[in-house]
């Protein structure tokens, strides 16, 4: 469940504002249809349709079903056809009634001004006879609930119906007439009664007090008639003002009428577009916005439902992988270790939107095995991961997710430590010369009681090359087994131990260079360039006497290089006395070594001049080049370049033309060409031809 809320809520952070848009509408859709359809006669059969699809999509989005989530994208088109069909009455009365309201028909302040001659002269009569009138011109606020208050009249307004209902002793003379449009909707309504101050030079009564009251809470039109005075007046917008003549009287109510038409009308709201003439409220107004609150919310949560299925059934949020999260191992119970190893990291696939996947890596998130109330005994846990980040991430997958854990009791072990000694690297005139000494002598071993029984040794290597005299180190410890294999998951107190030992010369051995002789002399011109022998360094051991008249070198059998032009390789035997023994740095006996004598051609200097050559030859009349002998200074084998001295057609500078130049002279590089290993500087480096 948590997940999914994350999943909501990066979906809700990744919209734009098309989305919003989007989803807006499909809220303002869905909430007209409730209010539409809330009082039909097949509401019953509309709250069990949006309470299945509601269901079918929360289960469709909570589990992972295609087949189911396909079948529930059927249905959902299937009611999208299937509604418009069964509430076409209630569609249509709606229509209708959207129609009336934001103007396409006539509205209540339009009407009034077909009904203002019979008013006007009504109103005028009364205050002609001084009998008390209260007559209240719905604008475009909803008077539903005054209405409530009176007796229902629902009839065409004329002057007869005004006369009547306001004739003396009439029981609906106290009262208010309400009119909405060319209707008297209502007689003897009850208008509420405001309580400021109104004007201190006037002795107001009941009448007027009511009609600032009702004007003041809505944008109605309130007109009064004095039964003391016979004086008409105007309540609007908590103003009370006298009407001197029937002139004025009919200006103000058409200026109301004007006016109102004009406005965005209050009513075209949430609550109060969309409730249809015969749905009439029938509680308060904090009821009523109770009740289009709920549907309102009713709405909001289909609108996301459905957005929210859409959305995962069409698209996806990116995955990222992050690799090597930590993991960490809290409360382990007292007494109880883990006995088997655990992965050290986890690798995690998770979803995240916007500039925070950048931030996605091994420390943005913390991997934990929580053994809180685990007893001795193997246990298979579920990784659990928690991001750092502020923003919110969904983990889709952690690898591994579930992880086998072993808990033993702890076990603890006394055992001496031994030392171990690395000499591959000691030099093979040298030997350890006394017994390895270790402190501290022995070690605490402790760690999960089975892997405890398996240790049967500590050691601690140490290491020897190129040291000698008493050498000392401090090495780490190692458990192992019986089979010299290092024991993990296991603690040593203390965890480094001191070892010392003596290395000194071996007596009768020597380590001795290897001299490479040669016999003969190479090819003219060629010379020994350089003496490799494998090995290059020997053991020698034997009579010390006999060591001493070797010197610092052994000498290999000449090898004959008589007349060779390159390197000379061969298998050459040491020119020893029988009673020596001779050995590699490795320990491996031989009695000969590999030699290779490098052979290489001396190297010289020439200078020569040549022509510069026109190709092709065709090109050559009429053409002149500057200089035409240039100076080419040679290096290379002493041997080729005396070829060369002797017969220095061996090179040649060519010049290329594709085209003869015309009368203006330009620069050319020629070309040489020489033997093979010649080196080359041309001297000029460029030469001037002029055509002609």
């Amino acid at each position: 469940m948590n997940d999914l809320w994350i999943n909501l809520i990066l979906r809700l952070q990744a919209l734009t504002w098309t989305d919003w848009l989007d989803l807006l509408l499909v809220t303002i859709v869905l909430f007209i249809l409730v209010n539409a359809l809330q009082r039909a006669q097949a509401a019953f059969m509309l709250r069990g349709l949006a309470l299945t699809a509601l269901l079918l999509l929360i289960v469709a989005l909570l589990l992972p079903l295609p087949t189911f989530g396909l079948l529930v994208r059927g249905i959902l088109l299937f009611l999208l056809i299937a509604i418009p069909v069964v509430f076409q009455r209630e569609l249509r009365h709606l229509l209708e009634n959207v129609g009336r309201r934001i103007g396409f028909t006539p509205s209540a302040a339009r009407g009034t001004q077909e009904l203002m001659q019979p008013l006007v002269r009504t109103v005028e009569q009364m205050a002609d006879q001084r009998i008390g009138a209260l007559v209240v011109l719905q604008g475009e606020m909803d008077l539903d609930e005054i209405a409530e208050t009176g007796v229902p009249i629902r009839g065409r307004v004329s002057s007869e119906l005004l006369t009547a209902i306001f004739f003396p002793n009439n029981p609906l003379h106290d009262g208010a007439a309400l009119i909405r449009g060319q209707t008297m909707v209502a007689a003897a309504c009850v208008l509420p009664v405001s309580r400021r101050q109104i004007d201190p030079t006037r002795r107001l009564g009941t009448r007027h007090r009511a009609a600032v009251g009702l004007s003041e809470r809505t944008d109605a039109l309130v007109l009064v008639v004095s039964e003391e005075t016979g004086a008409v007046s105007i309540a609007e917008g908590g103003d009370l003002q006298r009407i001197e003549d029937q002139t004025a009287l009919q200006e103000r109510i058409v200026q109301f009428a004007q006016r109102t038409a004009s406005k965005t009308p209050p009513a075209f709201s949430v609550s109060n577009l969309f409730n249809p003439d015969t749905g009439r409220l029938r509680s308060s107004f904090a009821r009523r916005l109770r009740h289009t609150a709920a549907r309102l919310g009713l709405a909001l949560l289909f609108a996301i439902s459905l957005w929210w299925f859409v959305l995962s059934t069409a698209s996806e949020l990116p995955d990222v992988e992050v690799y090597d999260v930590p993991l960490q191992v809290e409360n382990t119970a007292p007494g109880l270790v883990l006995a088997s190893g655990l992965p050290e990291t986890v690798d995690l696939v998770v979803r995240t939107v916007g500039d925070a996947r950048a931030a996605l890596d091994e420390e943005a998130f913390v991997a934990r095995l929580d053994l809180d109330g685990l007893e001795e005994g193997v246990h298979r846990l579920r990784v659990e991961v928690t991001p750092r980040l502020n923003t919110p991430v969904q983990v889709v997958d952690i690898d591994p997710a579930m992880v086998e854990v072993d808990l033993a009791p702890v076990g603890q072990r006394t055992l001496p430590v031994s030392a171990m000694l690395d000499d591959e690297a000691l030099p093979a005139v040298y030997e350890v010369q006394d017994e390895p000494e270790v402190a501290p002598e022995t070690v605490k071993v402790s760690g999960p009681q089975p892997l405890v029984e398996h240790v049967v040794e500590v050691r601690a290597t140490l290491l020897l090359s190129n040291t000698f005299g008493l050498v000392t180190q401090t090495r780490p410890l190692e458990p192992v087994d019986q089979d010299g294999n290092r024991v993990e998951g296991i603690t040593l107190h203390p965890t480094e131990a001191e070892v010392r030992v003596t290395v000194g010369r071996q007596a009768n051995v020597r380590e001795l260079g290897v001299a490479i002789l040669t016999t003969g002399e190479p090819a003219a011109g060629f010379w020994i360039s350089g003496l490799e022998a494998e090995p290059s360094t020997i053991i020698v051991s034997g009579p010390e006497a006999v060591l001493a008249a070797l010197g610092s070198a052994v000498p290999t059998l000449p090898l004959d290089v008589a007349g060779a032009a390159g390197d000379v390789t061969a298998d050459m035997p040491l020119d020893l006395p029988p009673d020596l023994s001779v050995q590699t740095p490795d320990r491996e006996d031989i009695r000969a070594v590999e030699v290779t004598v490098h052979i290489t051609a001396r190297r010289g200097n020439l200078t020569i001049e040549r022509p510069v050559e026109l190709s092709p030859a065709d090109t050559a009349a009429g053409v002149s080049i500057t200089p035409s002998m240039v100076e080419l200074l040679l290096s290379g084998p002493q041997a080729a370049l005396e070829e060369i001295r002797v017969d220095p057609d061996l090179v040649r500078v060519i010049l290329e033309l594709d085209e003869v130049p015309g009368g203006e002279a330009q620069e050319y590089v020629p070309e040489v060409v020489a033997p093979e290993g010649i080196g080359i500087q041309l001297v000029p480096p460029r030469v001037t031809v002029t055509g002609p």
